[in-house]
C-alpha cells in the first residue's frame, strides 16, 4: 500500500472497475476545501474523506474486500449454471 499512497500523492488517480461498479481513488484538494484529502469514490459518490493514509487504507481494503466477495459468489453462481 505504500506504492499506492505515493502514487496518490504524486497525482495518480486509480480506478478499480467492472461492468456494475466504479472504484476511484485519489489524493487532492477541490474548490472551497482548505485540506488536501485522500478520497474514495464509489459509482460518481464520495463514500470515503481522510486527511491521513491508515483511515483511507482501512476503508479502501474493507471496500475491496467486500467487492472480491460479490465477485467471488457471481462466480460461483456462473459455475452453477454452466453445470
Amino acid at each position: 500500500m505504500k506504492d499506492l499512497k505515493n502514487r496518490l500523492i504524486k497525482g495518480e488517480n486509480i480506478d478499480f472497475s467492472n461492468e456494475n461498479r466504479i472504484l476511484l481513488v485519489e489524493f487532492g484538494r477541490y474548490p472551497g476545501e482548505y485540506l488536501l484529502t485522500f478520497k474514495i469514490w464509489l459509482n460518481g459518490e464520495i463514500v470515503h474523506i481522510s486527511k491521513s493514509f491508515t483511515p483511507f487504507e482501512n476503508k479502501l481494503n474493507k471496500l475491496l474486500k467486500k467487492w472480491l466477495q460479490l465477485i467471488t459468489i457471481k462466480i460461483k453462481r456462473w459455475k452453477k449454471k454452466l453445470k
